[in-house]
């Protein structure tokens, strides 16, 4: 028996051009608004003209085809290489057995479950003998924690503040603690001084006193609030039961069990831009409330996706950094995963549990 694995992912347009195919793609042939079609477009432009979710899923690809020695495809949703093409290379390379992950951990019918049927049509259409095995999650998969946990402890530790080195005394060795204490003395004010004339004065001389020279505290990255983020759906999918708000939901309290954070919450991200009720809260409504509170610097932490791609560079580097600052907020993001040693690990395990 000859396996593969077979990474599916959402796929993403090369260029500005290739915009509009791309979004019809997305919507099964349902065309957008033109001045929607132009808002995306001006968001692909900001993040360089393209999206890196292809170049970054064939790293994934070949580090994992490393690991686990057999090989590894990728099938895209909405652009080349499509899940049909792929299925096409599968059998003529003579795979028989293919487990099958979607880069997404948590399922939702609306979601995973979507690329599943794709690549089932696909196996009907080009009547592919193929035998396939579907991870249909792995959102608590201890290898994928540790893998979100590792990106963001990199980012809180390094705004830590810097230890304080105790530093020499410029004259010596410094007093000890009573030494002092004669020469204090000798200095009291005497009858007849201006002590009393100061004292008067000491009000207005506080008031004067610049906010530059009040010190303020270092940043430490232990103490910031972290909101989690997944992309959001609409609302009818919780109406049928689809696990997907849960399991989003365990993925941030298991990375936040991992780090041992106190102060941490949740947010959906990225809703559509249709007239439909999205879940949420919405990323800006927890900004508006860390505002309310006085809050300075908030760490955004998306745990709903695994690559650099659009939701990540634009609405998040770009959209709500914006957001954040306009409400006097510094928002700081960890890496994405990405081809993260760790991540790939998880993958390695969760198709390991498949092959036979």
């Amino acid at each position: 028996m000859k396996q593969a694995v077979l990474l599916l992912a959402h796929g993403a347009p090369d260029s500005l051009d290739q915009i509009d195919e791309y979004l019809l793609n997305v919507r099964g042939g349902r065309p957008l608004p033109p001045p929607v079609v132009e808002e995306i477009r001006h968001r692909y432009a900001l993040i360089g003209g393209r999206s890196p979710l292809l170049d970054l899923t064939r790293r994934e690809a070949q580090a994992l085809q490393d690991l686990l020695a057999l090989p590894v495809y990728i099938g895209m949703r909405n652009w080349s290489p499509y899940i049909r093409d792929t299925i096409v290379k599968l059998a003529a390379d003579g795979i028989s057995h293919a487990v099958a992950i979607c880069m997404a951990p948590q399922y939702s019918n609306m979601s995973v479950g979507f690329y599943f049927r794709r690549t089932r049509e696909a196996l009907d259409q080009t009547g592919a003998a193929i035998d396939i095995s579907w991870v249909e999650s792995f959102h608590q998969h201890p290898l994928l924690i540790a893998a979100f946990a590792d990106r963001l402890r990199t980012l809180v530790d390094g705004l830590q503040p810097p230890l304080e080195t105790p530093q020499p005394h410029p004259e010596g060795p410094p007093p000890q603690p009573g030494s002092l204490r004669p020469q204090i003395d000798g200095l009291q004010p005497q009858p007849g001084s201006l002590q009393p004339q100061l004292d008067g004065l000491r009000p207005q001389i506080e008031g004067l006193r610049s906010p530059l020279e009040t010190p303020q505290p270092p940043l430490d990255g232990r103490r910031l609030p972290v909101l989690f983020t997944a992309h959001s759906l609409p609302e009818k999918v919780l109406a049928s039961g689809d696990p997907y708000d849960a399991e989003v939901h365990a993925t941030a309290a298991g990375v936040a069990r991992e780090l041992g954070l106190a102060h941490w919450d949740f947010a959906y991200q990225s809703q559509g831009l249709t007239e439909e009720k999205w879940l949420g809260p919405t990323v800006e409504s927890r900004l508006d409330a860390f505002c309310a509170e006085g809050i300075k610097d908030v760490v955004l932490a998306p745990i709903g996706f695994v690559c650099d791609h659009v939701e990540i560079l634009y609405d998040v580097d770009i959209l709500f950094r914006n957001y954040a600052a306009q409400r006097g907020i510094t928002l700081h993001r960890p890496e994405s995963l990405n081809d993260s040693p760790l991540f790939i690990r998880a993958l390695a395990e969760v198709a390991r549990e498949r092959l036979r």
